[in-house]
């Protein structure tokens, strides 16, 4: 029950406020380094703005200022989860450099690929 009440909330008020709050709960998970879990934020933020669906929340008092509001918040949401991803691709790329790392001493069979001494950067 207290789920589905914190679900409701997320999509209160325009959708411009629908997505900045998505956007300041993904901003809180990059704070706690939690990348994958921003993302997911990001997205649904980015999802909000771009539904067809406009029953589901209130409707603006000034739809020119939402507008612009939509725009700046989407512009926001589409940067920070590029970041995200940039991120994740980090800390995946690490992984697999700590894994050869670990087994430098794998030889190549191939001729045609060449094989970098140990004490040489690849």
């Amino acid at each position: 029950m207290v789920l589905e009440a914190l679900k409701a909330l997320q999509y209160e008020g325009t959708k411009a406020e629908a997505a900045q709050n998505f956007k300041d709960q993904g901003n809180e998970c990059v704070r706690e380094k939690k990348w994958s879990d921003a993302k997911e934020f990001y997205t649904k933020g980015i999802a909000v703005i771009q539904s067809k669906e406009d029953a589901k929340w209130d409707q603006p008092e000034d739809p020119a200022k939402e507008e612009s509001q939509r725009k700046l918040v989407l512009e926001q949401l589409y940067s920070n989860r590029a970041r995200c991803n940039l991120e994740l691709s980090r800390t995946s790329a690490h992984a697999e450099l700590s894994w050869l790392t670990k087994n430098r001493k794998l030889s190549f069979h191939n001729p045609r690929l060449r094989h970098c001494p140990q004490d040489q950067p690849t």
